[in-house]
């Protein structure tokens, strides 16, 4: 719980402090890229009863997204990505847990500068957590389509909040006021879903399924690109 700890700390300090000198209006959108740690101990301690690998805990995490400004108010969304991979039996079986969920995005510049805005960011939307284990020899194409155990995916579903603050610095600008242009920037933050004991696959519900709630911390390095007026 440590991580979670210093992330709020930092939440708070960053929009406790407020300075803002302009009013931004228009809009930008980019890629991002980082670290993701999400608790994985109960759901890994069902993959050991069941002798499935357990995952690290430790996840890359990927996503996008675009927003209007208005009045320092900023309205998008976004669609990000955690994913981890396992490899067991000498590559023949492959595994992979992962998380994907597309948010709404609500935020308010609260400090900016001649080359730096910061905001806080919430995020409501849905998320989609996911194990897939699949067969990773050659196949016959009579194999592939007769043998239907070669590869499984089960996945839960569950409303998702992602709280987050994020520093972007445009290089290029040399105005007093900001006017947009290409940015680099870092994003705190962490995502909470709901519990749902609900997993499916293609051919409908599971039964007996472990009872997991996705919750994780993440870091990331934005890559972005601004237009202000």
């Amino acid at each position: 719980m440590k991580y979670y700890s210093i992330f709020l700390l930092l939440f708070l300090n960053f929009t406790s402090y407020s300075q803002v000198y302009n009013k931004f209006k228009g809009g930008g959108g980019g890629m991002q890229f980082g670290y993701g740690n999400i608790l994985l101990n109960k759901l890994n301690h069902e993959l050991i009863n069941n002798n499935l690998p357990e995952f690290s805990s430790n996840m890359f995490s990927f996503g996008g997204n675009g927003h209007g400004v208005i009045n320092n108010f900023i309205v998008g969304g976004g669609m990000y990505r955690y994913s981890s991979i396992k490899k067991i039996n000498t590559d023949i079986i492959i595994a992979s847990a992962g998380i994907n969920y597309g948010v709404l995005n609500l935020g308010y510049i609260t400090q900016s500068s001649k080359k730096i805005i910061g905001y806080p960011l919430i995020s409501i939307g849905y998320s989609t957590f996911s194990l897939k284990f699949s067969n990773n020899s050659p196949l016959t194409f009579q194999q592939a389509t007769t043998n239907k155990n070669y590869e499984i995916e089960i996945k839960k579903a569950s409303p998702v909040l992602d709280i987050g603050y994020l520093l972007e610095f445009f290089p290029a600008s040399k105005t007093d006021k900001l006017k947009g242009g290409p940015c680099i920037g870092l994003k705190i933050g962490g995502f909470f879903t709901l519990n749902n004991k609900n997993w499916k696959y293609s051919g409908g519900k599971i039964s007996n399924s472990p009872e997991y709630t996705p919750i994780g911390f993440y870091i990331r390095t934005l890559y972005k690109g601004y237009v202000f007026r």
